[in-house]
């Protein structure tokens, strides 16, 4: 078999699907912890840090810069030492089930539900609260623009209405949403809009019933920033052999979703131009997704 799976890449590939999950940790032993000794560190459980190269400090969305968010902070061993992850679950009562949370554009650290966002702030995804606590899904952030600007819930990023409790599969969103731009996200894990959903109108109907408890959670816009190409297909087979993907224009910035999990910048691939090199070879008869930002010359 071409390539080779790694606990991360399981991780991504069931993100939200905690049987899975809980299975993936009996073959592959538990998340890895990273112990940190910092003199008088001062962060809690919780906390957003990045990593200066010589220190970690507070991550925070004011610039792309400082929201280099590399994990969040899971225990505090003493004043000089803690821990953080930067997958698998943070457990803490400050994160409520259901609700998403970023990073803080004013507040230096904290995660919390977004409402708003600026020009010059940075709209970076922390993770998702299910029934066992803040899923981590640290996304490379987006900064916004005077062309950009994002107010989630009028609409934009949004938990749409309906009961998810194992009988139920029809999901309603507060408004009529652009279906380029539209992603549904059930546990955490993007959903393949060619077979996973339909979409009438308001309405998003899961082929299958979502089991209970679970969450479900939608992105979308109404009316398209010109230069973001969403939802796009790029050209390259997925035959367990090809790990080049090529987009209809060169772009400056790009998300890409394989199976769908969001895959990190220069750690799962790399952008050239409108080239996307995947740093693995993916599994045949996959699926793969991307919004890119067209270089406009």
């Amino acid at each position: 078999m071409a390539g080779s799976v790694t606990k991360r890449d399981l991780k991504r590939m069931f993100k939200g699907d905690h049987r899975m999950s809980l299975l993936i940790d009996k073959l592959f032993g538990r998340d890895k912890v990273v112990i940190v000794d910092q003199e008088a560190h001062g962060f809690a459980v919780g906390t957003a840090i990045r990593d200066t190269g010589t220190t970690f400090v507070k991550a925070q969305a004011n610039s792309l810069d400082n929201a280099r968010t590399i994990g969040v902070v899971s225990k505090v061993i003493d004043a000089n030492n803690f821990s953080y992850k930067n997958e698998g679950l943070i457990k803490d009562d400050q994160f409520t089930r259901g609700k998403s949370y970023h990073l803080s554009p004013t507040t230096p650290g904290l995660i919390e539900e977004i409402t708003t966002w600026e020009d010059g702030q940075v709209k970076q995804l922390i993770g998702h609260c299910g029934p066992y606590g803040l899923e981590l899904e640290i996304d490379d952030g987006t900064l916004i623009g005077a062309s950009e600007s994002i107010v989630p819930g009028s609409p934009g990023d949004e938990t749409p209405s309906g009961n998810v409790d194992g009988t139920n599969k029809d999901f309603t969103l507060s408004a009529t949403p652009d279906l380029s731009t539209l992603k549904v996200f059930l546990n955490g894990k993007l959903q393949n809009p060619n077979g996973e959903y339909t979409i009438d109108g308001k309405v998003i109907s899961f082929t299958k019933v979502p089991w209970k408890d679970g969450w479900v959670y939608a992105e979308y816009i109404v009316s398209a920033v010109s230069e973001w190409i969403r939802n796009y297909t790029p050209t390259g087979d997925i035959d367990g052999s090809n790990k080049v993907f090529v987009l209809s224009y060169p772009a400056i910035d790009c998300k890409v979703w394989l199976n769908g999990g969001l895959l990190k910048k220069d750690l799962h691939y790399t952008l050239v131009d409108d080239t996307i090199t995947l740093t693995k070879t993916p599994w045949a008869n996959g699926w793969i997704l991307v919004d890119f930002k067209r270089l406009i010359i």
